[in-house]
């Protein structure tokens, strides 16, 4: 005896249509999706002559939608320091637990200035991508940050005020 089984034709686009914003659910999308950007820049002057001083160079909050997330941090920025000033960077974030403080997820080496200027020092810039699991969903306020470790002078954590644009970018991949 034969069987025969009918299916109703359908039409991708028009299934695509009914999902909510005509994307595929979140928690549908395959591992190594990029589920969520953010991204922030900075187009004006900063700059410390304080040692051993922590700077926000640029900042957001975001938030996963799964705790089980890559997220990736990168930030691309002017930096320049008068001569014999060292600076690292790092990434860190403060959340809503109390007594918490800020935590940093990485730093970077030293920068070591060796330029002679006394100006607006040497024009370089700090691209940099860092990744980690944060094993939360919970929202966190992201930093990059630049420290003044070492030396005396000045240091510009972006320079050249609306000639040069910095940016910081957080993106969430599925896992």
């Amino acid at each position: 005896m034969t069987v025969r089984a009918n299916k109703p034709a359908f039409s991708i686009r028009e299934k695509l249509k009914e999902l909510d914003y005509a994307h595929v659910p979140y928690d549908k999308m395959p591992a190594g999706s990029i589920i969520q950007t953010k991204i922030v820049s900075r187009s004006s002057d900063l700059s410390t002559s304080t040692l051993n001083s922590t700077s926000t160079i640029l900042s957001m909050d975001f938030k996963p939608y799964f705790s089980n997330s890559l997220i990736e941090l990168h930030s691309d920025a002017s930096y320049g320091a008068q001569s014999n000033v060292d600076v690292v960077f790092r990434y860190a974030y403060t959340n809503s637990q109390p007594n918490i403080g800020t935590v940093e997820i990485e730093r970077t080496g030293r920068f070591l200035s060796d330029d002679n200027q006394i100006q607006d020092a040497f024009p370089s810039r700090n691209n940099w991508t860092h990744y980690y699991y944060p094993n939360s969903d919970e929202n966190r306020t992201y930093y990059y940050q630049g420290i003044y470790q070492a030396g005396s002078g000045l240091v510009w954590y972006h320079t050249y005020g609306s000639q040069a644009t910095s940016y910081f970018r957080i993106r969430e991949i599925k896992q």
